[in-house]
């Protein structure tokens, strides 16, 4: 994403939500004219994965307006971030040949439940999975995600993963339930988790963080030596298995096509046993019976 002035709990977020999106856009601090403010971040989403979960057809093909809190937004941060995504999309309206062909979603990430913005805008009504909040506007639905009690069902564990964690007991549960999540591939998850270990320095969220990193990647490896002993083992015996199936296949196919070629040979010695010889030389079985059959054509 390159160097910009984010926050750490932003470059943290943005950075998990790239990881889960690869072909994610990402325009930094938007700025916004004859203003101080700016946006966090504008996304552009694309196809969009599963890894959105109940969000995935409603960002699809749009551009997010993304406003980030480590803990949760006041009354003044939300008024600021509806009024930026107002001028975003006025942005959008003008601009030819603007992102995806519906307005911007203004995307809320908060760090726990901003209980006096809730009460302020009623708007603001539970959508989804427990944590999660919806408000359609002309100018675009805004979404608001409580990230701290969002619900772990499928495709809510990378924006669980968005919030810095307070201790190791949660930052423990939310890479174990997105390892665990279904709409997350393995190898995207994994990338995640190595990722918030491997740059976790908050030594005062973490008192232990350098013996759970320790502890996180000497398991990993280990996961990783048992999974390869045990995909050999099962390997070796599938391979095993599919042997003796393939082998008792061809068995009966070579035991029926020796039984029906004898059959022709006893019939042959029966009625032309002068032929014998000349028809046991032939190796293809489509060409004795052919022969054996011009034989027998010819006797009557």
């Amino acid at each position: 994403m390159g160097r910009h002035h984010y926050r750490p709990h932003q470059r943290r977020a943005f950075t998990i939500l790239q990881m889960a999106e690869p072909t994610l856009e990402i325009e930094p601090e938007v700025g916004i004219p004859q203003s101080s403010w700016q946006i966090d971040a504008v996304f552009r989403v694309g196809e969009a994965n599963a890894s959105w979960g109940p969000l995935q057809s409603l960002l699809a093909h749009r551009e997010l307006v993304v406003e980030h809190y480590r803990s949760t937004p006041r009354l003044p941060d939300h008024a600021r971030a509806l009024a930026k995504h107002a001028w975003r999309y006025d942005q959008w309206l003008r601009a030819p040949g603007s992102f995806g062909d519906r307005p911007p979603v203004l995307l809320i990430l908060s760090g726990g439940c901003p209980r006096k913005v809730l009460r302020f805008d009623q708007r603001l009504r539970p959508w989804g999975p427990r944590g999660m909040y919806r408000m359609p506007r002309p100018v675009g639905d805004v979404i608001l995600i409580d990230t701290k009690n969002l619900a772990r069902l499928p495709g809510t564990s990378v924006f669980r993963m968005t919030r810095v964690p307070q201790d190791t007991g949660e930052a423990e549960a939310n890479c174990s339930w997105l390892l665990a999540d279904p709409n997350v591939p393995t190898l995207i998850a994994t990338n995640i988790s190595e990722f918030v270990v491997s740059t976790q320095t908050d030594t005062d969220a973490f008192p232990e963080g350098k013996l759970q990193v320790q502890l996180w990647r000497e398991g990993r490896e280990t996961g990783r030596q048992e999974g390869r002993q045990e995909g050999r083992q099962e390997g070796r015996q599938e391979g095993r298995q599919e042997g003796r199936q393939e082998g008792r296949q061809e068995g009966r196919q070579e035991g029926r096509q020796e039984g029906r070629r004898v059959a022709l040979l006893e019939l042959v010695a029966d009625l032309r046993p002068d032929s014998l010889p000349q028809l046991r030389a032939l190796e293809d079985l489509d060409e004795l019976r052919r022969r054996v059959a011009d034989l027998l054509a010819d006797r009557h």
